[in-house]
């Protein structure tokens, strides 16, 4: 699921690459960026789909702008939203306010506002999860951040100081000062399950 997703940005990313390659090829009639700390080049409203080995819709991301910078190899990204799609569960959408990829696509960065969501469908309950900063390394396939991070689920909210993701195997770690919440409800079901 997360290796997939990793996928379409590194294609996003490789499109916005393949469009200044071909502007360059056009040189003689451009103006040339001389500021590093200025794009050299903008793209608008992108959409970019990835379907799977059946034609199906495997996952998407949709940014209103991408900047390109030349000097630093790197595309940035405003108001990302990913969202992966996967059988029989509702999908997941990855949110945040901006978002960085090196051209070497060896390290995203997402912050401000980051939002991982999935909605309640048969097979899975409603999840969230907010932090102000995540960084994925996708040939690592694994995640992180040291910021204040909080998951919720019905009837539990757990808060943390950091996490680390291991998408291939699904696990999370929370690093620092975890606490887990839990409603009423939540507490019966754990009580009646434990036998208590």
């Amino acid at each position: 699921m997360y290796k997939q997703s990793i996928y379409l940005i590194l294609t996003m990313v490789g499109l916005c690459f393949g469009a200044w390659q071909f502007t360059q090829a056009d040189s003689k009639n451009m103006g040339t960026v001389s500021d590093p700390s200025k794009p050299n080049m903008v793209l608008y409203d992108v959409t970019a789909m990835h379907m799977d080995k059946d034609g199906r819709l495997d996952s998407r991301i949709h940014s209103p702008k991408v900047l390109h910078f030349k000097s630093t190899d790197q595309a940035e990204l405003s108001k990302p939203h990913l969202v992966v799609y996967e059988k029989g569960v509702k999908p997941w959408h990855i949110l945040a306010l901006h978002g960085r990829i090196t051209k070497a696509a060896d390290k995203i960065e997402l912050w401000d506002n980051v939002w991982v969501k999935q909605k309640h469908g048969a097979h899975n309950h409603r999840l969230s999860l907010k932090t102000d900063k995540l960084t994925v390394l996708p040939k690592k396939e694994y995640a992180e951040t040291h910021s204040l991070v909080t998951m919720e689920q019905p009837g539990s909210t757990v808060t943390s100081e950091g996490m680390r993701f291991f998408l291939k195997q699904g696990k999370v770690e929370f690093l620092s000062k975890a606490e887990a919440h839990f409603t009423s409800d939540k507490i019966k079901s754990v009580k009646k399950r434990l036998k208590i």
